[in-house]
């Protein structure tokens, strides 16, 4: 089986609500899992560029503020048409803004899950992971 190695960028996008709690916005892809969103560079995009496109393009969110120099990364592999795919995606994490206009096309249903919780949200181990790693993160200066 031949082996392709692929790389996506996302935002991890976050806003406080009402309350000073710290919500994540969640996407359900059309597989029916729930992740961040993310997306695959155009020819010549740098990475943060693809995050912030491919965020506005599947929610209508832009990025209000940086919250992290660093990405936060996953790994995994799966089967799709014949090949075996090994996949990272690079997460940038930010406070976002704007009304939610969610892309039918290429997802199924988004939603604000408080970080708190969001582990139980998120479909997948490595989804998870980087949700307890944000809340990490984020205590450091929430103190």
């Amino acid at each position: 089986m031949e082996r392709v190695k692929e790389h996506s960028w996302g935002i991890i996008p976050l806003r406080k609500n009402e309350d000073g709690r710290w919500q994540v916005f969640l996407v359900q892809h059309r597989a029916g899992h729930w992740a961040m969103p993310k997306g695959h560079p155009e020819a010549g995009e740098e990475p943060l560029d693809t995050a912030k496109r491919e965020l506005f393009e599947e929610t209508g969110l832009h990025v209000e503020e940086m919250l992290s120099n660093g990405p936060f990364s996953e790994s995994y592999m799966f089967r799709h048409a014949g090949k075996l795919i090994d996949k990272t995606v690079s997460y940038f994490l930010a406070r976002v803004a704007g009304r939610e206009t969610i892309d039918f096309d290429e997802l199924a249903s988004a939603k604000w899950v408080d970080l708190e919780t969001a582990e139980e949200a998120a479909t997948f181990k490595e989804g998870k992971r980087i949700i307890t790693e944000v809340k990490k993160f984020l205590s450091l200066f929430d103190k």
